[in-house]
């Protein structure tokens, strides 16, 4: 059985986000309740004024206006930068929810840690 979990860093609680279907299952199913879950720890981080929000990914449940989406959005409105990754599949959605307000990173290590860097400095000023 696969699954897929989401750590929240501030207080290292793991959410698994797959619904349990049992061993004949042949597909997964994102778990409505393990990502409400989730969604209160973001909610929470917000709050926190944390420097940085990092969320695992801009995925199916975010591009039909469900999942994190409202905590993505909440956390620009408040200037806290978020770092998140996007599939393919949901590169248009994606573009039209930031509306040219993100920065596209590449997959370095060095690039996203400037990027963090940079980003949290310009939010401390």
């Amino acid at each position: 059985m696969q699954s897929v979990h989401l750590v929240d860093l501030l207080t290292q609680k793991s959410f698994n986000i797959w619904e349990e279907r049992g061993r004949g299952a042949q597909d997964c199913r994102l778990s409505v309740n393990a990502l409400a879950d989730a969604e209160i720890a973001l909610k929470e981080a917000i709050h926190q004024r944390v420097d940085l929000l990092i969320v695992n990914r801009f995925g199916r449940a975010e591009s039909e206006g469900h999942g994190v989406r409202q905590s993505i959005e909440r956390a620009v409105t408040e200037g806290i930068p978020v770092l998140t990754a996007v599939r393919a599949p949901y590169d248009a959605e994606w573009a039209e929810f930031h509306g040219e307000m993100a920065t596209d990173l590449p997959c370095s290590e060095a690039t996203i840690l400037d990027w963090a860097i940079a980003a949290t400095m310009n939010n401390r000023n």
